[in-house]
């Protein structure tokens, strides 16, 4: 009785949500089909098992369990860097199992300095590295706990191996040897939240870092393919975000909480350009669009508790809201060859053809169980666009969601699925095996 009590309102729900429209898309903040209102993907739903995940960690008065835990890792990263090529072969051996065919949670995907490969970050899994289809993968960071949610990939000064840099919260780690031994770059400081990685296409392939020290928001910088850094900006303000051209070396933008500063010496030094917002945003994403010359900017900033879309099409000088972005969580796009092509990010993915005047969603995240190669999952935790001249639009669009990374090579007009197989990444709570045949794992 009890299994059914649980179990019923779980095929309901599904049933309702096989019985949604699927055809058409709907405006953004458009009323969801009945049932769909208390699932639990949505920034609600993450709040809650955010705080039940949070419940589960207990420890004494004052003692800080994060702190102890980040040490313990750091012990351990090193220890196993000792220990590469001096493994004693044991009688026994550990595979892993999977899941194989159904990916878990996805941040970021870079592809590889020469282009024939892919990196994608995840969650807590780790680094993988695949071809570009997504035809196999492989874990190249089982080696340091943690997640990838923001990898910048720097070209070797010599040799074949890409020099690969990830972020997660405060930790960032190095590798110069495909991932099998991580090092933590010099030169920080009580970081805190990191939200911006970028490698410069300049002699020294220069590395800019966006992120918190303490609580207050720096921009460090490495001119040695990331191996140490120095601070050279001091962010004005309670937030901000860092873009620069794609597809050449160009200026690097900071938006800094209500204004535009420029750099043209790699991030050495910023100057205030244009006019800054109408009011200062307690958050922002901030992108431009290399096809206007570097003139048209997009920003999404937080006005109190809501998302806004501002738009500057003369270098800043003058700042245009254009609407607000319901269910705005974090990513946020901005097309390379096309300044009207805008996206961003919540349980679903929305699309602007025509400069933020009018948002669609790709697909509802509930056409994802029944097509699954070609409909996003719910869920998008980030999206970017890289040049792409092979492709008739220019650029190559990645999509990184709680079901994996999809790619589009139409502006996000389709979706293709790169981890159907093979990207060991998922969430789980709790397993059990049979004890009647050791096949069954629930």
């Amino acid at each position: 009785m009890n299994f059914r009590r649980i179990l019923l309102p779980a095929i309901s729900l599904w049933l309702t949500a096989c019985a949604a429209p699927t055809s058409g898309v709907l405006e953004a903040g458009f009323p969801r089909p009945a049932g769909m209102e208390d699932s639990e993907e949505g920034e609600e739903g993450q709040e809650r098992r955010a705080e039940w995940v949070e419940s589960m960690h207990r420890a004494g008065p004052g003692v800080d369990w994060r702190a102890i835990e980040d040490e313990n890792r750091r012990v351990a990263m090193e220890h196993r860097n000792q220990q590469q090529g001096q493994r004693s072969v044991s009688s026994g051996a550990w595979d892993e199992v999977g899941s194989r065919n159904l990916a878990g949670s996805t941040f970021v995907a870079a592809p590889s300095s020469n282009g024939l490969e892919l990196y994608v970050g995840t969650s807590l899994g780790g680094l993988f590295r695949g071809p570009q289809d997504g035809s196999a993968w492989t874990a190249i960071g089982d080696n340091a706990y943690g997640g990838a949610h923001l990898v910048t990939v720097v070209p070797p000064a010599s040799g074949s191996q890409d020099i690969l840099l990830r972020a997660v919260s405060g930790k960032v780690l190095r590798s110069a040897d495909g991932g099998t031994t991580w090092t933590v770059p010099s030169g920080f400081v009580n970081l805190g939240e990191v939200r911006r990685l970028i490698c410069l296409s300049d002699a020294t392939r220069t590395v800019l870092l966006l992120g918190k020290q303490g609580s207050v928001w720096r921009v460090w910088r490495s001119t040695d393919r990331g191996q140490s850094f120095t601070i050279s900006r001091y962010i004005i303000g309670s937030t901000a975000d860092l873009w620069t051209p794609r597809d050449a070396l160009g200026p690097v933008y900071l938006f800094e909480q209500n204004r535009l500063s420029i750099s043209t010496d790699g991030g050495a030094n910023f100057a205030g350009m244009g006019s800054p917002l109408s009011f200062s945003a307690t958050d922002l994403r901030f992108g431009g669009h290399e096809s206007s010359g570097n003139t048209v900017f997009s920003v999404a900033a937080r006005h109190g508790s809501t998302w806004e879309l501002w738009r500057s099409t003369n270098s800043g000088n003058t700042w245009t809201y254009k609407r607000d972005m319901p269910e705005m969580w974090s990513a946020f796009g901005t097309s390379i060859t096309n300044d009207q092509v805008i996206c961003y990010g919540g349980v679903e993915l929305w699309v602007s053809f025509d400069g933020g005047a009018s948002f669609a969603y790709v697909n509802p995240w509930w056409e994802h169980p029944g097509n699954r190669q070609f409909r996003l999952h719910a869920d998008i935790m980030g999206v970017s666009a890289i040049p792409d001249a092979s492709l008739p639009s220019g650029e190559r669009w990645y999509v990184n969601t709680h079901g994996g990374t999809y790619e589009s090579k139409t502006q996000l007009d389709k979706v293709n699925w790169l981890s159907a197989v093979g990207l060991g990444v998922g969430q789980y709570y709790a397993t059990h095996t049979s004890r009647r045949d050791p096949k069954y794992l629930h």
